[in-house]
């Protein structure tokens, strides 16, 4: 029998790096636009298409609202994380979407830097989703996303632990990501990853958080339709 070559290594640290670097330089894009709301509208949709590319096939991101069967909506939300295979968007062409709260895993929002300001908005962000839900017993993770921050690295751990740690429990922020100062994930303690790993960190730690949810709850979509008058019988 032939010997046949070995197979070449991958490196897999050192593609997500050139991942993060052409990341860092898409966004840097988008900030040489002069139009604040087209920066934030590029930024969203690098963010955007990083996670539809990146994360499993029962995961999908999108900007838009969140809302309930009440007809009660949260804030525009910049990237919703939700499940695919069970739960429709509503009015997903015609409009911004709106994704069923049941269907939701994960809320973030997207700024152009890391700072006190940055993560009290976030919270506030995914308060308003986590109202939102008939089952307060199902998680519904909190983040945001950034190219880079406003501290130094030698801060940044303390500032950052102080500043989420005086976020009402509503807002409670668990993970982020910084791509030039590092990710963080926050449950009973701190987390930072090193600057140069900041995208591999998120994204492997992402997928571990999502998956650890489970599977979301089946969408009543008759609760939905509830002022469908064809409905009433």
């Amino acid at each position: 029998m032939a010997n046949l070559p070995d197979s070449r290594r991958i490196e897999i640290a050192e593609v997500f790096r050139r991942v993060q670097a052409e990341m860092i330089a898409h966004l840097s894009i988008s900030n040489l636009v002069e139009h604040t709301i087209t920066q934030g509208t590029l930024a969203e949709q690098e963010w955007i298409r990083l996670f539809n590319s990146y994360l499993p096939t029962r995961y999908r991101s999108s900007s838009g609202f969140v809302i309930n069967a009440d007809g009660r909506r949260s804030r525009q939300i910049d990237l919703i994380v939700f499940e695919t295979f069970s739960s429709p968007q509503l009015f997903p062409r015609d409009a911004v979407p709106h994704v069923p709260v049941e269907s939701v895993y994960a809320v973030f929002e997207i700024k152009s830097e890391l700072g006190g300001n940055t993560i009290r908005d976030a919270g506030k962000k995914v308060a308003s989703v986590r109202q939102l839900r008939s089952d307060p017993i199902r998680p519904i993770l909190g983040g945001v996303l950034a190219p880079m921050c406003l501290w130094s690295r030698g801060s940044l751990r303390s500032t950052l632990t102080r500043n989420l740690e005086e976020l009402p429990h509503l807002h409670n922020v668990e993970i982020g990501c910084a791509l030039k100062c590092g990710s963080f994930e926050f449950t009973d303690h701190l987390v930072v990853s090193r600057p140069e790993e900041a995208l591999m960190f998120f994204l492997l730690r992402l997928v571990e958080r999502l998956d650890a949810l489970g599977p979301v709850p089946r969408v009543d979509l008759m609760r939905y339709a509830r002022g469908v008058r064809s409905f009433e019988w």
